[in-house]
């Protein structure tokens, strides 16, 4: 199930290199939940950029024992808490009758205690309730997932005294999921919206908001590297910039695929997410890249993949994984992965539809109109 391909390359045959070839592979990310698969071993020599959740601790230092020199990110929600419910407000009688999860500062069992009375820091649709979506536990129970204010100077205080109990367990950067670009899915999404949120108008105040509150973790915790997911944006270069300062990394979720169960991009929409990824390495931050899609769908992965070679840096600065929403927990290893594709000659270019970039061992181009992508390894050149 995990790790696995259909026709696997021989490691020998893809490996080679010329004594003025420096051997350069593409960089794999992967997100780790639980169970045995795959094995501690198999990530620290395969994967580049590895997120575990809080608990998942021992088979961290695992990773770390068996030689994985990079960080490892503690996932967690950024704005969303998870706890009992519905209570759409404080004046609900609350009752700690669930089962908290740890990918979020909820990680303990007494949100009647610690979060219910405060209701200035939650958001709230134009009737005054606090606004959230309903969830099936990992036990199968209900669990309710609240929307956050990231203006509330008391839930920051709080996020961070969250994190903070958790020191012991030694984590040492961060990796927040659902970094809105703008609020306005959150009139649309919880399951009590309707069409509008209370405390916010504009998407400048919310990126405001948003970007003060990281502002705060990185005061709170300045030697931890930030990475952001970042969702719900408009296909434009520049819709990361007013984060762009305020984050250390970013995620793109559906890179070059678009979801899979949405349309492909348009070319232009492929262009505007290259434009801002590359915007991003240059200005010395760091992006994790997923393409999106069916694992047997091998062309959609190579158009995926090939899309992430024409931007990435040799640094590693730049990793990139090839998975489905419903498939997180397994890693695909498809032989693509292995080749040795030895230093890039340049940035990428144009060649009629088509964008190129070179490689010592391998010429990889992507057409962004057909959504087709060509890995062609040649002969290495010095």
């Amino acid at each position: 199930m995990y790790a696995t391909t259909p026709t696997p390359l021989p490691t020998a045959a893809v490996r080679q290199t010329t004594p003025t070839v420096r051997t350069w592979s593409p960089r794999i990310a992967f997100q780790y939940y639980d169970g045995d698969e795959p094995s501690s071993k198999y990530l620290a020599t395969h994967v580049d950029w590895l997120m575990m959740r809080y608990g998942a601790e021992n088979r961290r230092q695992e990773v770390y024992a068996h030689g994985y020199t990079n960080v490892v990110f503690q996932y967690i929600l950024t704005y969303q808490i998870e706890g009992p419910g519905p209570f759409v407000s404080k004046r609900d009688t609350c009752k700690n009758d669930y089962t908290p999860l740890r990918n979020n500062v909820m990680w303990t069992d007494n949100f009647c205690q610690k979060v219910h009375p405060h209701e200035s820091w939650f958001l709230h649709n134009s009737k005054g309730e606090r606004l959230y979506t309903k969830e099936k536990n990992w036990d199968g129970t209900d669990i309710y997932s609240y929307y956050m204010n990231p203006a509330s100077e008391g839930f920051r205080t709080f996020w961070i005294a969250q994190i903070k109990l958790q020191h012991d367990a030694g984590w040492q950067a961060f990796f927040l999921d659902n970094v809105g670009l703008s609020y306005k899915y959150l009139a649309t999404g919880p399951s009590n919206q309707d069409g509008s949120v209370k405390e916010y108008t504009s998407d400048e105040a919310w990126s405001r908001a948003l970007t003060s509150f990281l502002d705060a973790i990185h005061a709170a915790f300045p030697q931890h590297p930030i990475w952001g997911n970042m969702v719900e944006g408009v296909f434009e270069p520049g819709a990361w910039n007013p984060f762009i300062d305020h984050l250390d990394g970013f995620q793109e979720e559906n890179f070059a695929t678009n979801w899979a169960s949405q349309p492909p991009l348009t070319s232009s929409q492929w262009s505007a997410m290259m434009d801002r990824t590359e915007q991003a390495l240059a200005r010395g931050k760091s992006v994790v890249l997923y393409g999106q899609g069916d694992r047997n769908d091998l062309a959609r992965m190579r158009f995926s993949l090939a899309s992430y070679l024409l931007i990435a840096t040799v640094d590693s600065r730049a990793t990139f994984r090839y998975t489905h929403t419903g498939s997180y927990p397994e890693l695909w290893w498809y032989p693509e992965y292995d080749l040795n594709l030895g230093m890039p000659l340049g940035k990428r270019y144009r060649e009629g539809s088509r964008w190129v970039r070179n490689f010592q061992c391998a010429r990889v181009s992507v057409d962004p109109v057909q959504h087709t992508g060509r890995i062609e390894p040649h002969a290495c050149k010095s």
